[in-house]
C-alpha cells in the first residue's frame, strides 16, 4: 500500500482501506490515536473509520469517548439535517419544482454505510423555472437566503442547516466547465413527484469536476480519494467510453489519470511513481477542502481592499439581472436591489460578516 512516511497519516490511510474494503485491521501500538482522531475530524472521515476501529476492539479506552462523541454528534446533526431536507422535498413536489440530489447525498449511498460518508450541506439541482416557488417554499419551512451566486441559491436554518440549491455545475468564474445535460441524461424518479435521479456516468464525471475544483483553487482533501474509489468499484455498469470522452472534452483527463492511479495504489496496492504520492502528501496539507487562501491572498487576487469591498456590495449587473429575474423588465429598480442583495447576504451572517470585515480592514 503506497505510504506517506507519516505514522498516523498512514494509519488513517490503512484504517481507511479496511473500512471501506471490509479487510483485518492490523493491530499498532506505535501510534498516537489523538493525532489520529485529529485528522480525521480534519478530513471529515472519522465516521468512516470508526466502525473499522470498534470492530478490531483496537481503540483504547481513554480513547473510545472521544471518538463517539463525534460519532454521536454527527448522527444528532443527519437526523435533524434528514428531517428537514424531507420536509423541502415534499413541498417541491407538491409545487411542481424538479429537483435531484447532488454530491454527498449521492455518493453517502456507495459507502458500506451511509453514515460513513460526512456531509458540510446539502445540494441539490433544481429547476430555474421555478425559482419564485423556490423562494416561497424556503421561506415557508423557516429558510433564509445567505447568499447567491451564478451557480447556487444559498439557504440556512438553525442550528446547523445548509441548503444549496444549484441552478448550474460551476460558477461562472471557476476554471472547471464541465457542460453536461443533466436534465436530459436524468431519471425521474417513481411516484407522484418531481425528484429526478442523476445518471451513474454524469455522477462519476461531476465528482471528478468537483474534485478538480476544489484541487485547483485550496485543494482537497482524502475523502475525495475515498469517493472515487467506492463511485468506480460500485455495482454500477458504468459506460467508461461517455465517461472517457467528458473528461478529454473538459481538459480533466490527465488529472483523472491521476486520482486513480492513487486510488489504485491505495485500495489495490498497485505501483504508483513519485507524482501520485505528492497528490497524496498534498490531500493531508490541510483539511477537506484543502488550505484556505489568507485575506492577503484574496484581496492581491481582488485588486485590493477596496475593489473587494465594492464587489461584494455592488456585484456585477450580469449577476444582479440573472439572480434578481424582475431587473430585467424595471432596469430603475437596480440600485435598490443592490441594498435588498446586501441586506440578504450579510445582515442573517452575524458574527462571521463581522469578522470578515475585520479582516479585510487589517490587510
Amino acid at each position: 500500500m503506497i505510504k506517506i512516511g507519516d505514522k498516523e497519516k498512514d494509519y488513517l490511510l490503512e484504517l481507511l482501506v479496511c473500512a471501506l474494503k471490509g479487510t483485518e485491521l492490523v493491530p499498532r501500538d506505535d501510534v498516537d490515536m489523538k493525532r489520529v482522531l485529529k485528522l480525521a475530524v480534519k478530513q471529515q472521515v472519522y465516521t468512516a473509520v470508526l466502525p473499522c476501529l470498534e470492530k478490531s476492539g483496537f481503540l483504547p479506552a481513554e480513547d473510545k469517548q472521544e471518538w463517539n462523541s463525534h460519532k454521536l454528534s454527527e448522527i444528532q446533526k443527519n437526523l435533524i439535517i434528514s428531517s428537514e431536507r424531507e420536509a423541502l422535498c415534499k413541498d417541491f413536489d407538491e409545487a411542481g419544482i424538479r429537483y435531484m440530489f447532488m454530491k454527498g447525498l449521492i455518493i453517502r449511498n456507495y459507502y458500506p454505510q451511509s453514515l460513513m460518508r460526512q456531509m458540510s450541506d446539502n445540494d441539490l439541482l433544481y429547476g430555474v423555472e421555478k425559482r419564485d416557488a423556490l423562494f416561497e417554499v424556503m421561506k415557508k419551512n423557516g429558510f433564509y437566503m445567505c447568499g447567491t451566486q451564478s451557480a447556487s441559491d444559498d439557504f440556512f436554518k438553525a442550528p446547523y442547516v445548509v441548503m444549496e440549491m444549484h441552478k448550474t455545475l460551476f460558477d461562472d468564474e471557476c476554471e472547471v466547465k464541465l457542460d453536461l445535460d443533466l436534465w436530459k441524461r436524468a431519471v425521474k424518479c417513481e411516484g407522484d413527484n418531481s425528484r429526478y435521479d442523476m445518471s451513474p456516468e454524469d455522477n462519476y464525471i461531476y465528482s471528478l469536476a468537483h474534485m478538480y475544483k476544489h484541487y485547483s483553487s485550496s485543494g482537497c482533501g482524502i475523502r475525495f480519494i475515498c469517493d472515487m474509489y467506492v463511485l468506480h468499484y460500485s455495482d454500477d455498469k458504468l459506460d467508461f467510453d461517455y465517461i472517457n470522452q467528458q473528461f478529454k472534452k473538459f481538459e480533466m483527463y490527465d488529472f483523472y489519470q491521476k486520482v486513480m492511479r492513487v486510488v489504485e495504489a491505495l485500495f489495490n496496492d498497485a505501483d504508483y511513481t513519485e507524482d501520485d504520492l505528492n497528490l497524496l502528501n498534498e490531500v493531508f496539507a490541510g483539511g477537506i477542502f484543502g488550505v484556505p487562501k489568507t485575506m492577503e491572498e484574496i484581496l492581491k487576487e481582488n485588486g485590493g481592499k477596496f475593489k473587494y469591498l465594492f464587489r461584494k456590495i455592488f456585484p456585477k449587473k450580469e449577476f444582479m439581472y440573472r439572480n434578481y429575474e424582475y431587473l430585467q423588465d424595471k432596469p430603475y429598480l437596480l440600485f435598490p436591489t443592490y441594498i435588498k442583495h446586501f441586506i440578504l447576504r450579510y445582515k442573517n451572517k452575524g458574527k462571521g460578516a463581522k469578522k470578515t470585515l475585520k479582516s479585510v480592514l487589517k490587510n
